[in-house]
Parts: structure tokens; sequence; C-alpha cells
């Protein structure tokens, strides 16, 4: 339904591997490989974006063993988890000793998962999480001056600020290989954030609307943008069209500069690794 992913690599041939140090990197990983995007911040420029597939965690860290590329000293690099649970706490309520049983309150912690804090900045408030902690075990040996973000906070915080003082109803869904995100944005605020399991393009679009329904939010009206997972001419967006009138891929900001390398890459795919903010949180 999403489409296959495929290993691609498109660098700017002004990239010069000897000056790494000059550059932010910005890593996705996730359990069928990972990818990750090069960002010339003297020029304010992404020059370098690659995926690298592979077949579980233990092959991903054999690639990190011996990949010159991503060893290499960057000048700021962010790594970007995968997960599915997570619940949201504004910080005016926030107790570092109780992350725990916020947690717990909308999930159970699998034993192989770890619990960890992120920061959701435009929207003043913390985003708890679970990862599986071979995910961080692995960022430790390999990138342990790296800041991390959860895949949500990733995409949130590249999504949140284009609406910011917006007066649209916006409902975002970034797709993963077999669950997906829910972002509802009323006149710039976050009314809205979920993670759904989908099997089918059935399944995303019953939740969508639910969500719709059960928010009140005029369907005349709002407006839904897809990222992740899909295809631009993507059947689910037909689907989708028959019931919202305002459907497509989310757009990327006009001030995210690209070099003219990396113009084939589907932006819309790969948000979180495309958004210089996340290397100065």
């Amino acid at each position: 339904m999403t489409g296959l992913r495929s290993s691609v690599s498109y660098f700017d041939r002004i990239f010069d591997k000897a000056l790494s140090e000059k550059y932010y990197l910005s890593i996705r990983f996730q359990p069928d490989g990972l990818f990750f995007s090069i960002y010339d911040a003297a020029d304010q420029k992404y020059i370098g974006f690659q995926s690298v597939m592979l077949a579980g965690i233990t092959d991903i860290y054999s690639y990190l063993s011996g990949d010159g590329l991503l060893r290499n000293s960057f000048q700021k690099k962010v790594c970007i988890v995968p997960t599915s649970k997570y619940t949201i706490v504004p910080n005016s309520l926030y107790i570092p000793e109780r992350t725990s049983e916020y947690f717990s309150f909308v999930h159970q912690k699998p034993v192989h998962e770890e619990i960890k804090v992120s920061n959701l900045t435009t929207d003043d408030a913390k985003l708890v999480y679970s990862s599986d902690m071979a995910w961080f075990q692995l960022i430790e040996e390999f990138f342990p001056e790296a800041t991390i973000f959860p895949g949500i906070a990733a995409h949130s915080n590249y999504c949140l600020p284009k609406y910011k003082g917006s007066r649209k109803s916006v409902m975002l869904l970034n797709l993963h290989d077999d669950n997906f995100d829910i972002l509802l944005i009323e006149e710039g605020k976050l009314i809205f954030c979920n993670n759904f399991n989908y099997k089918s393009p059935e399944d995303i679009i019953y939740y969508a609307i639910f969500v719709i329904d059960q928010l009140k939010v005029n369907a005349e009206k709002v407006e839904i943008k897809l990222s992740g997972n899909i295809l631009e001419k993507s059947n689910l967006i037909k689907l989708l069209r028959k019931y919202i009138r305002t459907v497509d891929v989310l757009d990327y900001h006009n001030n995210i500069q690209l070099s003219y390398a990396l113009s084939e890459v589907e932006i819309f795919r790969y948000f979180d690794l495309f958004n210089p903010r996340l290397c100065e949180l």
C-alpha cells in the first residue's frame, strides 16, 4: 500500500568527507535500516542524504562498526529512534520523578524498552515515550555525544512551527510500516496526538475520521497532510479524498535549502531528517 523503500544515496559535489566537522548529521534508526542527512551549517544547505536498508539491529550494528563516514566527527549529531508508545505532559504539570507514572497511565512498558523524555519545544510540553533499549545502547556506543529524539518529537518539532499562527484545521498523518501518528492542529495549537496500528488503508481512514468526529472538527474545512512511508500517488490519498476535500502530502518549508543533488529525494518521507532546528535543541 505505501510502497517499499530502496537504498539510495545523494551527495552534492561540494561534500567533503574530510570536512565533516563543519556539518550536522541527522540519523533515523528503524528496524529495517537507517537513513541519514548531512547539513552544511556554513552554507545553510543540505548536501547529503542516504538510506541503508538492513535486516535488523544486529546488521545495523555491524554496518556502523565498519562505516567510515558515520563514524567521523561532526559539528552536531541527532539520532532519531522509533516509538509508538508515548504521552504528552504540559511543562507546568511535569515532575521528573513521576516520569514512569505518566507513561503507565496510558501504556504498559515491555521489559526490553526504556522510558525517556523529550521536549516538544513549540508546545511547551514534555513527550514521555519508550523505545527498545537496544537503540539507546547502540547510540551510546557509536554516537555518545548525539541528541536523541523519538520519531514523533522530531516530526512534531518540524510540523508545529509550520502551522504556528495559522487559523487552519490540519490533520497530519505520519505513516510507518505498521503504525502511524495523528497530529491535529487547530488555530496553530496541537489538540490531539496519538499513534495507531494499521493493516490496510481502510484502518487509517477509519481512525482519521473517528478523530475528526470525536473532536467535532469541521470535515469540510480540515486539511489532511501525509508524510512518512507513503508514495505521492498512493491509493490511500485517493480514498481519503472521498471523505475529506483537501488531502495531499506534506510540503516542506521554503526556508529549507537543498542541494540540487538532492532534488530527487521525496522530502515528505523524511521530514525528520531535514530540520536543522533539531540540532539546535
